[in-house]
C-alpha cells in the first residue's frame, strides 16, 4: 500500500508558502508593511532610538536585524533593518520624516 499523503502535504506547504508571499506583497503595496534600513553609528542607544521613533509614531515592529558588517561607508557604522506594520502610505511618510528629523540616515 502506497503512502500518498506526503506529496499532498508537500503541495499544501508550497501553496501556503506562495499564499504567504502574495499576502506579504499585497500588504507592502498597500502601505501595511514597511521595511526600512538605517545607517547607524555603532554605539549604545542607536537601536533603541530608532525603534522608539517607530513606536511613538504608531508603527508595530515585526522584526529587527542589526548588522555590524554592513555596506556602510563608515568603519564604525552598522545597519539596522526594521520591518513594521503601518496603516498606509501617509503613515510610512510620517515615520520616515521623523527618523530623518532625528538625524537617522535611511539607506533604503
Amino acid at each position: 500500500m502506497r503512502n500518498i499523503t506526503q506529496p499532498v502535504g508537500a503541495l499544501a506547504y508550497i501553496q501556503l508558502f506562495v499564499l504567504s508571499r502574495v499576502i506579504g506583497r499585497g500588504m507592502a503595496k498597500s502601505g501595511r508593511i514597511y521595511v526600512v534600513t538605517l545607517d547607524l553609528i555603532d554605539k549604545p542607544g542607536q537601536l533603541l532610538g530608532g525603534s522608539k521613533i517607530v513606536a511613538e509614531q504608531g508603527g508595530n515592529v515585526i522584526s529587527v536585524h542589526h548588522e555590524r558588517n554592513s555596506e556602510s561607508a563608515d568603519v564604525t557604522g552598522c545597519a539596522l533593518r526594521i520591518v513594521m506594520e503601518t496603516r498606509n502610505e501617509e503613515h510610512i511618510a510620517s515615520i520616515r520624516q521623523k527618523l530623518l528629523d532625528a538625524g537617522y540616515v535611511i539607506m533604503k
